[in-house]
């Protein structure tokens, strides 16, 4: 156990590096992105990167889940190894291109995006760094150091030529397309270290193994499906009724909420596999318990100096991302420990479809409030942040329900 324990723990300080990373780039970069271009064109890239984020969806399926798994259980097996791979691999490459017709017949019919479409086929080529970048099969087989060097080596690579060759607001189509150069060359070494350090095989699967393998990872999809209803969604829609500058507004508080989140991502990520074969209900009652707590403690932190915040990224005084903050930090208090009771937990003892009907049953509601919103001209910064809260207390109260019903019960100390 306590060799397990220490991979774990391997895992999930390579994993923290990432997202260390993850939050540490945003503050280097997005105030001097927000600075040089402006909210208006700060506000068209996370607009594009809201649309191109419902075909990153199709084109992962929910394999970044049931992939994971299905790594994990055979991880010492190595046809089996070979045969998930392949199978994957070759399905999201079948995705990728059916997103991309669907993609193109939009882009050219809209002229919503066909007026800037340069700036959509930009956020759109970093799909390519998506489908080549086979995190799912690090975490599944739990050697996460190779991950973690390819992703500090292109976020250093996409650090430095921001500051290099974004100098003007005119330089906005280089954010997107540095963005994109990126995650393709990390796509490009991560496949390279499976076939060759691995020695992973690629072989063609057969039309029944690839609708197998849709079928194995279509309710984990209707999952992430469902979350990009109250996440992804809102920055869209808010974008399709608003104009650029007021998508700015909210995007700049809620990369601040996004950033916060993924902190605990690596916890979330490296518990799901360990906890898919070893069942260990006392650690995970420990870390949950850490992890809320201390997620409190700093949300409430944050909420005090909240306009300061803004102010040291932007160099503005903006009201609208400051309201929408302080109630992003709220909504964070809620998020953390119910991602926590979703996966890893429900779904590693068997139950992911609790998991996922919570977060089916919340995004109806939310897509509903927010067509509701867009008709009686309600829909703006604040009335979607604060249905973002009110979905978050949704799904973590379904989850808590799910969890009593069961007899998990995983916070009891007779556990």
């Amino acid at each position: 156990m306590a060799i397990k324990n220490k991979r774990l723990g391997k895992n999930i300080f390579s994993l923290s590096i990432i997202q260390f990373s993850n939050y540490l780039i945003p503050l280097i970069i997005f105030p001097y992105i927000i600075r040089v271009i402006g909210p208006e064109k700060y506000g068209l890239i996370a607009f594009a990167q809201a649309f191109i984020g419902y075909f990153s969806l199709i084109i992962d399926f929910g394999f970044n889940l049931s992939a994971t798994k299905a790594i994990a259980l055979n991880k010492d097996n190595k046809n089996e190894l070979d045969k998930i791979f392949s199978n994957v691999i070759i399905t999201k490459g079948l995705l990728f291109l059916l997103s991309f017709i669907l993609f193109s017949i939009i882009t050219i019919c809209f002229d919503k995006f066909r007026k800037d479409w340069l700036i959509y086929y930009l956020v759109f080529t970093g799909l390519l760094g998506q489908l080549l970048s086979p995190t799912w099969f690090f975490q599944g087989i739990e050697k996460m150091k190779y991950i973690t060097a390819l992703d500090l080596i292109s976020k250093s690579f996409f650090i430095f030529s921001i500051f290099i060759f974004v100098n003007k607001s005119s330089d906005y189509l280089i954010v997107p397309l540095l963005n994109s150069v990126s995650y393709i060359i990390a796509g490009i070494i991560s496949i390279t270290i499976i076939l060759k350090i691995h020695k992973i095989k690629i072989t063609i699967p057969s039309l029944k193994e690839i609708l197998s393998q849709l079928k194995y990872g279509f309710h984990f999809f209707l999952s992430r499906l469902s979350v990009s209803a109250y996440t992804n969604s809102n920055l869209f829609i808010l974008g399709l009724t608003n104009n650029n500058t007021i998508v700015g507004y909210y995007s700049i508080a809620e990369k601040i909420y996004m950033a916060l989140k993924n902190l605990y991502t690596p916890i979330n990520d490296s518990l799901y596999p360990y906890m898919s074969k070893e069942k260990d209900i006392t650690l995970f009652r420990r870390l949950f318990l850490l992890c809320t707590i201390t997620n409190i403690l700093m949300m409430l932190i944050l909420f005090i100096f909240s306009d300061s915040i803004i102010y040291l990224i932007t160099g503005l005084v903006i009201k609208e991302s400051i309201i929408a903050l302080k109630i992003f930090l709220f909504a964070c208090m809620i998020t953390i420990p119910s991602v926590l009771i979703g996966y890893p937990f429900l779904a590693s003892f068997g139950f992911p479809n609790y998991a996922n009907n919570s977060v089916i049953i919340s995004s109806g509601f939310h897509i509903l409030m927010l067509i509701i919103f867009a008709f009686t001209g309600l829909l703006n910064i604040y009335s979607v942040v604060l249905l973002i809260l009110i979905t978050e207390i949704l799904v973590f109260l379904l989850r808590i329900y799910y969890i009593y019903r069961l007899k998990l019960l995983p916070f009891k100390s007779s556990c």
